[in-house]
């Protein structure tokens, strides 16, 4: 089982300390985490699963490649204990038009998309849209309405998308109430 977790490059401490802990606790109940390990959420995303299980990284760029370039040590961590994968060559260079291009996988690999951050209109939300179109389940953390990178989520709510607390509220909507749990540790 497979969920898929992102959200806003420039994200919040509360959205940084929400997506660490939400893969933690998803590989540690043993969903693969999936994110595109970029800046922001999708970084705290993957260090969290790789304290507790399986990652994989989807990337906008050739897999030999660490980008962002600030991001090498978790690239490689993430080569040692989970998955990159591109379906561009090796060398490839990241382009714009690249990481909408990868969303579509990340969206196709998982039965659940998790928007944890995200502005009105963000890259986070073309991969809920893809999420939608393929069938599969959509989650979003809710924020404060105040908040700016909380209205792609609560507009994600609004349209009826899973309530995300913790990595419990995944588990039930993707396999069931209470089908697996969720061991809670301190970090």
């Amino acid at each position: 089982d497979a969920v898929t977790v992102v959200g806003a490059r420039r994200a919040s401490s509360y959205g940084r300390e929400g997506g660490r802990e939400l893969g933690r606790e998803l590989a540690a109940a043993g969903m693969v985490v999936i994110s595109g390990l970029a800046f922001g959420i999708d970084g705290c995303v993957h260090r969290g699963a790789l304290d507790a299980g399986a990652t994989i990284a989807v990337l906008g760029c050739g897999p030999d490649t660490a980008y962002p370039a600030a991001h090498r040590s978790l690239w490689r961590r993430t080569c040692e204990q989970g998955l990159v994968l591109s379906e561009l060559p090796p060398g490839a260079t990241p382009w714009r038009w690249t990481f909408p291009a990868r969303n579509r996988i990340m969206a196709a690999l998982a039965g659940m998309t998790v928007v944890v951050e995200a502005a009105k209109r963000s890259g986070s939300l073309i991969t809920a849209d893809l999420a939608a179109d393929l069938g599969r389940d959509l989650g979003a953390v809710p924020g404060p309405v105040t908040s700016r990178m909380s209205a792609g989520p609560n507009g994600l709510l609004a349209g009826g998308a899973c309530v995300v607390r913790d990595a419990q509220d995944v588990l039930d909507a993707m396999l069931g109430a209470g089908v697996r749990r969720v061991e809670r540790t301190s970090p």
